[in-house]
């Protein structure tokens, strides 16, 4: 797990064999902003993100919108 937090930003993610992830969440001037990287290693990884990426915008603005409504 990889981790680093301060008072307005938050970067989390994992590392595994077939791909390395992070989400930041920044909150700058009373807005969030939440960005996402992967980097796929080998086949499966490319195969899963490929299958993700078409429900990717959707689970980012539900998470967003869930910040929204609990903030």
């Amino acid at each position: 797990m990889y981790r680093i937090k301060n008072d307005r930003k938050v970067i989390a993610g994992f590392d595994d064999k077939h791909l390395n992830f992070r989400v930041s969440i920044l909150l700058q001037d009373g807005q969030v902003s939440l960005s996402t990287w992967v980097s796929p290693h080998n086949l499966s990884g490319r195969l899963y993100l490929t299958a993700i990426m078409p429900f990717h915008i959707a689970i980012a603005r539900t998470a967003l919108s869930r910040v929204r409504h609990h903030g």
